[in-house]
């Protein structure tokens, strides 16, 4: 929840900066104002990314229900849970990585390939 400073009293200099200091909009806040890109179409690209991951776990998540539907033995269903939940967190995973890079972009710290290939490492001891 974004709140103002209180303003009802001056600063201790006694010559009311701090009042001046808190009517200012938020985009004259200087880490605000130092930002040089638009973050409309960086959300957008987040936005688009995450909804056709859930796209495409929503595929996976009702192909387990036809898998479970279609085991004999309590092995098969077994199995078919322990490969959808190692599955999930692979994309998980990998989503976590797209969605970092598409977030570093906004934050101004590069593409974020060393945090990706970090993370890349990190999930292929998972293979």
């Amino acid at each position: 929840m974004l709140t103002m400073p209180d303003t009802s009293q001056a600063s201790s200099r006694g010559d009311g900066a701090q009042a001046r200091v808190g009517f200012l909009p938020p985009f004259a806040n200087p880490v605000i104002a130092a930002w040089t890109v638009n973050p409309a179409p960086i959300f957008a690209e987040l936005n688009a990314e995450y909804l056709e991951f859930l796209g495409r776990r929503r595929s996976e998540d009702v192909a387990l229900f036809s898998r479970l539907a279609s085991s004999r033995t309590p092995i098969e269903a077994m199995q078919a849970y322990q490969n959808f939940y190692a599955k999930a967190a692979r994309d998980y995973g990998e989503e976590y990585v797209a969605l970092a890079r598409i977030g570093s972009k906004f934050l101004g710290i590069g593409t974020g390939e060393r945090e990706a290939e970090a993370a890349e490492e990190t999930l292929s001891q998972f293979d």
